[in-house]
Formats: C-alpha cells, sequence, structure tokens
C-alpha cells in the first residue's frame, strides 16, 4: 500500500521497498505503507494566518452535505454540536473567510452552508441546519 497525502492506494503483488524506490523522498511510516510528500492534492487553499491553537479542543473537518468536498478545517471546543464558526477558529479553508462577501456558499456546487454575521464583535459564520455534515481528526496537529 502507498498513501499519497490522504488517499491510500493499494499495489497489489509489491512490498514496501519496491514502493518506496518510486520516490526518493518516501517515508517508511510501518512495514505496511509509505508516505509520498509533495503528492497530497486536496489541500485547502486558504490557511488563518491568525488562527492560535487553544486548550481543550480538537478539529473538525466540516464538508457540504450535498456533494461532500471539505470546504474547512475548524478548531472547535466542547462537546456539543456545531452551531457556529468563529473566523478566528478556522485553521484552513477552500475561501478566504475573512474577506468573504456575503453567505459562506460551497464552491464545487454553490449550495449555501452559513450565514454571515457576528458573535460578542467576532467575525462568525452561522450554520444553515442540515447544509454541512462534519467529523473529528484525531490525529490533525493544531
Amino acid at each position: 500500500m502507498v498513501l499519497f497525502g490522504t488517499k491510500l492506494i493499494f499495489v497489489p503483488g509489491t512490498e514496501v521497498e519496491f514502493a518506496a524506490n518510486i520516490c526518493d523522498d518516501a517515508v517508511i511510516m510501518s512495514r505496511k505503507f509509505i508516505i509520498v510528500p509533495g503528492t497530497k492534492k486536496d489541500t485547502m487553499q486558504y490557511k488563518n494566518p491568525h488562527h492560535k491553537k487553544r486548550k481543550n479542543t480538537h478539529a473538525l473537518e466540516v464538508s457540504c452535505g450535498k456533494c461532500k468536498k471539505p470546504v474547512a478545517i475548524y478548531q472547535k471546543a466542547g462537546k456539543g454540536n456545531l452551531i457556529k464558526m468563529l473566523v478566528s477558529r478556522v485553521v484552513e479553508a477552500e475561501v478566504d473567510l475573512e474577506n468573504l462577501e456575503g453567505h459562506f456558499s460551497c464552491p464545487k456546487c454553490g449550495l449555501e452552508l452559513a450565514r454571515k454575521g457576528k458573535h460578542e464583535n467576532k467575525l462568525t459564520f452561522w450554520i444553515i441546519r442540515g447544509k454541512i455534515n462534519y467529523k473529528r481528526l484525531d490525529n490533525y496537529p493544531l
């Protein structure tokens, strides 16, 4: 098996050493798969420069409910549902949320995902219920 970014690709009938010869920069993570750097194609386009790590938080991958495209990585605190997204806690996103005019829509299918507003004088996107999916990313470095 060879891991290209986040995609897992099976190479039947080959060993890890053979797969490592494909790329000199390959890193053998275990006997079953390797990671080839620089091949991850589904990275987010915008990284938040004002993002800071906060205590007792975890990363969530927020994706469109219609086309399932990941649109943001959000740093969430607490156990509850995702009601709002503070722009200061967005780690990565497909669009620049600070300079976004209007509401937050999916860049692939155009579905409106959240409405722009303010919460305690901070720029916030209020999630429209049922329009997004999210999953917890346990191994994501914040």
